[in-house]
């Protein structure tokens, strides 16, 4: 077996849930791992079924054509959106990397594999979309049995360039951040201001695109995928394989992928090492004096580990903290340009009394600071520490 096989199945198996499931004697442990696959089955299934349901609409609207490019644009869509969420964890920073980077592995052969790692747990989601448009698009499309397994096949190859883009872009990230002290904070901001500028990209577009040539061009559904198509190449690529059979559209969409695999992590190797230890070492002051040490309140302390814990990690603030910063920024953007302004903006210039949306205000704010609620998480970031909770004498409810 090659290196690149060696590593991702020993990745794959070490945190496989049906590996522990099937040599695990744990009682409560099997409870957990049948009660996630429960959970993951439902998400799954009421995936499929709105998928299906979509397809079902564009059917009956005679639009079913259509079909093939919104499956491609979901599942990169998709695929983008996940992955530029796990880049910090999957390919940086991650706990295991002193083990893997003292085995005789290229930098880049590590990376690779820890991002097909990252692809292949995520398939399950691209999967669901993939096999329930495919069948709401055979109802009524009836296209010939050929599309069928090429669907499928290219629809496995579909998510992997918006993850390489995703990829490249939490390593930019990740080799900003990584020259700073707080490389934590920074890389928090840095990804916040990302996923706000996705936020705003839909009204970006609006301004830019905003002219009568367009608005003709983007009258039906169709026409806009169409151009969506023309934007995104994979996509494209990927609907004129299924539809239309055309051999050069396969060719550049695996031939592309597999290019741009390439290149990405011989970029990713070169400073893949220097990334990571500058992500996992911590600065300290020259001045620094060692003190007595104070007696604490065992609440406080606890509290204040569980809050350094979690300001440490990039994606619990970026989720936990999401919502305020969002808030702020319409309050300062309301004072800026009017509240009027602002309505029209998010409305479209919609015909109506702006005045009847004053009294949901509230109920607007809320909406930003209750996406996430800080306290969701158990202690230490979903249970994964909690032993080192349970381990101290303290009772439960002093812990809580």
């Amino acid at each position: 077996m090659n290196s690149n096989r060696i590593l991702l199945k020993t990745l794959l198996q070490s945190t496989s849930r049906m590996n522990i499931l099937r040599h695990t004697t744990d009682r409560k442990k099997r409870r957990k791992i049948i009660g996630a696959y429960i959970g993951l089955v439902c998400i799954y299934g009421m995936l499929m079924v709105y998928s299906i349901l979509m397809c079902i609409g564009y059917g009956e609207a005679g639009m079913i054509d259509a079909v093939p490019m919104i499956c491609a644009l979901l599942i990169s869509g998709m695929a983008f959106i996940l992955t530029i969420f796990k880049t910090n964890g999957y390919l940086f920073n991650f706990k295991e990397y002193d083990m893997l980077m003292s085995l005789p592995f290229e930098a880049r052969t590590v990376a690779g594999c820890k991002f097909l790692y990252m692809y292949i747990k995520s398939l399950p989601w691209y999967g669901s979309i993939s096999v329930a448009m495919l069948i709401g698009y055979g109802i009524y499309a009836h296209p010939q049995i050929p599309v069928y397994p090429v669907w499928l096949i290219l629809s496995l190859i579909l998510p992997i360039i918006p993850m390489l883009i995703a990829s490249f872009l939490g390593f930019l990230i990740a080799r900003v951040s990584s020259g700073f002290r707080k490389t934590n904070i920074v890389q928090t901001v840095l990804t916040m201001v990302f996923v706000i500028f996705c936020f705003s990209l839909r009204y970006i577009i609006d301004v830019v695109f905003q002219n009568d040539q367009v608005e003709q061009t983007l009258e039906s559904i169709s026409a806009m995928t169409d151009q969506a198509g023309r934007i995104y190449l994979p996509a494209g690529w990927f609907a004129g394989a299924v539809t239309g059979f055309r051999i050069a559209d396969m060719l550049l969409l695996i031939g592309g992928t597999i290019l741009l695999f390439t290149i990405v992590f011989r970029i990713v190797g070169s400073a893949y090492r220097n990334i990571n230890s500058a992500l996992k070492s911590h600065a300290a002051a020259r001045k620094y004096r060692m003190t007595g040490q104070k007696v604490r309140d065992v609440r406080n302390a606890i509290a204040f580990k569980e809050f350094k814990r979690l300001t440490g990690s990039t994606l619990y603030m970026t989720n936990g903290a999401l919502g305020l910063v969002l808030a702020a920024l319409l309050g300062i953007l309301t004072l800026v340009i009017g509240f009027d302004r602002v309505v029209s903006i998010a409305t479209q210039e919609a015909p109506f009394d702006h005045a009847i949306l004053q009294p949901a205000i509230p109920l607007i704010v809320y909406f930003f600071i209750g996406m996430l609620a800080t306290t969701a998480c158990s202690p230490s970031l979903e249970g994964r520490n909690y032993w080192i909770l349970q381990s101290l004498p303290l009772e439960p409810k002093t812990i809580y």
